[in-house]
């Protein structure tokens, strides 16, 4: 910021204060200290389970991931990033973990480059398009299990960014029903949470998310409400999708893990 536009600033947070000290009354301000009723949603890992989880700010996805796990048939996931898509998938019968990474942009070079270099992994094949590379590799490491709880668990946390309000005690599922709330929160940082609409599903006595499908604006560095005017217009939409099922669950093996195992065979 130069220094006009910090003066400038300056000179709107002194008028904000004053013109807001006298509205204050009119605008009654509180904030929620940071204990959501569910701090502890739990991304839950039985023998066989399906999760698709994403996170979108202003409409564009900043991370989505889909795994389906089954200790009887395999592991598959599918993980969306910024300028980055990977697909890694794990036999049942071994420790073998195959990836399919897609990478654009300018890092997509050093990406490749970080990939070469894992000592821990074997790039079978690389092929360029312009600015966008595929890249097919596999680790094998004894006991190694293909994880995807790590990445679903950056969507569930953004949920704890609300309280909430217990729309029923449960529901036919046994799984109690939630509404975020709007609201000014007062945590590790102070933000301001409104339009918020959707709900969230858990079982209340595992605090096992199930489902969500949330929706608010976010705006963040509000400690008084003259901040938020300030910051208001910087405000971002964030939408919040998960759903888990732990029943007819299928891994099928991708036909790039074939063409990969074909290729490998072939180098050895």
């Amino acid at each position: 910021m130069n220094k006009r536009a910090l003066a400038l600033s300056t000179i709107v947070l002194l008028v904000v204060v004053n013109a807001t000290m006298g509205s204050l009354a009119l605008y009654p301000f509180s904030e929620r200290d940071h204990r959501p009723v569910e701090d502890a949603f739990v991304v839950d890992e039985p023998d066989e389970y399906a999760v698709d989880a994403r996170l979108a700010v202003d409409g564009e996805t900043v991370v989505s991931v889909e795994a389906t796990i089954s200790d009887a048939e395999g592991r598959y996931t599918r993980h969306v990033s910024e300028e980055a898509v990977t697909e890694s998938y794990q036999n049942a019968t071994s420790d073998t973990i195959h990836t399919r990474s897609v990478f654009t942009g300018e890092s997509a070079e050093r990406r490749v480059r970080h990939l070469r270099d894992n000592s821990d992994r074997t790039v079978v094949s690389e092929e360029w398009e312009g600015e966008t590379v595929t890249v097919v590799s596999v680790a094998r490491e004894p006991g190694d299990e293909l994880d995807p709880s790590g990445a679903a668990s950056v969507v569930t946390r953004t949920l704890l960014l609300s309280t909430y309000d217990r729309v029923s005690s449960a529901d036919e599922q046994g799984l109690r029903v939630l509404r975020p709330q709007n609201g000014w929160y007062n945590g590790s940082r102070s933000y301001r949470l409104t339009d918020v609409s959707g709900e969230v599903r858990f079982d209340p006595t595992t605090d096992v998310i199930h489902s969500a499908d949330v929706e608010w604006t976010l705006a963040d560095g509000t400690p008084t409400y003259a901040h938020y005017l300030l910051v208001r217009d910087d405000a971002v939409t964030q939408e919040i999708s998960y759903e888990y099922r732990d029943h007819g669950i299928r891994v099928d093996t991708p036909d790039w893990v074939d063409d990969a195992a074909t290729a490998t065979r072939g180098g050895s």
